[in-house]
């Protein structure tokens, strides 16, 4: 996999450039990210903070393609869990193909 072109940038700008689609396939970059951004939200919530904000705006794409989350310490803001927000950045990434059931 080649070294991202656009790094550093966010999410949405990469998604700008580039179609995380490919032949009825999320693309391996894509992939990559979305593995990344789950490790992410692990390592967070190992260390107890299970809310924050996941925003394509906010999410910052290094060269490796690896996500970097930034941690919002506002005490005062109600936030949404980061695995409600990251289906929210799912649908936002590959569109809403998940169903509510």
């Amino acid at each position: 996999m080649a070294p991202n072109e656009f790094a550093p940038c966010t999410l949405s700008q990469m998604l700008g450039k580039t179609d995380p689609w490919q032949n009825n396939r999320v693309q391996d970059v894509y992939q990559k990210i979305i593995r990344s951004i789950i490790k992410s939200i692990v390592r967070l919530e190992l260390k107890g903070i299970m809310r924050g904000p996941l925003d394509v705006d906010n999410i910052q794409i290094d060269e490796n393609y690896e996500a970097n989350i930034p941690i919002t310490a506002n005490p005062e803001t109600v936030l949404r869990s980061y695995r409600q927000e990251f289906v929210l950045l799912m649908e936002a990434i590959l569109g809403k193909i998940i169903e509510e059931q």
